[in-house]
C-alpha cells in the first residue's frame, strides 16, 4: 500500500550576529552573513524560512533576543536546520558554543555553518 501522506517540509532558519555596539558598524558587519547562509542553503537545496538577528550582541553571552527566540522556537520543533555564517556567530565562548550546539541537537535540528565544508547532498 502506498503512503499518501505528504512529507513534512524541512524548515531551515538562519542565525546572524554582530557584536559591535555602533548600529551602523553592526549592520555593515552583518551584511555579508545572509549571503553566506543563503548560498549554503541553495547548495543543499534548503529554503531559509526565517532569520534570527542580534545586532550589537556579544558572542560571550547567551542573553541575546534573537538567539533566545531561535532556541525557544527550536525547542518546540520550529526548524530542522540552523544555518549560520560561522560558529563564532553562534558563540565566542567554547563552552557556550558546545552548550548551544547540544541544545540544537536535542531539539532535533542540524547546525550548519557556511564556512565549514558540508557533506555532499543534504546533511
Amino acid at each position: 500500500m502506498n503512503d499518501t501522506r505528504a512529507a513534512k517540509p524541512e524548515i531551515t532558519v538562519g542565525y546572524l550576529r554582530a557584536a559591535t555596539g555602533n548600529p551602523a558598524d553592526s549592520r555593515r558587519s552583518i551584511e555579508r552573513q545572509p549571503g553566506l547562509c543563503l548560498a549554503l542553503a541553495r547548495e543543499l537545496n534548503l529554503n531559509l524560512s526565517r532569520a534570527y538577528i542580534d545586532y550589537g550582541a556579544s558572542g560571550m553571552s547567551a542573553d541575546r533576543p534573537g538567539l533566545t527566540g531561535m532556541m525557544h522556537d527550536l525547542s518546540r520543533g520550529g526548524a530542522d536546520f540552523v544555518i549560520t555564517a560561522d560558529l563564532a556567530r553562534l558563540a565566542r565562548d567554547e563552552r557556550l558554543s558546545r552548550s548551544l550546539q547540544n541544545q540544537i541537537d536535542r531539539a532535533g535540528a542540524t547546525l550548519l555553518t557556511a564556512t565549514t565544508p558540508q557533506p555532499a547532498g543534504k546533511p
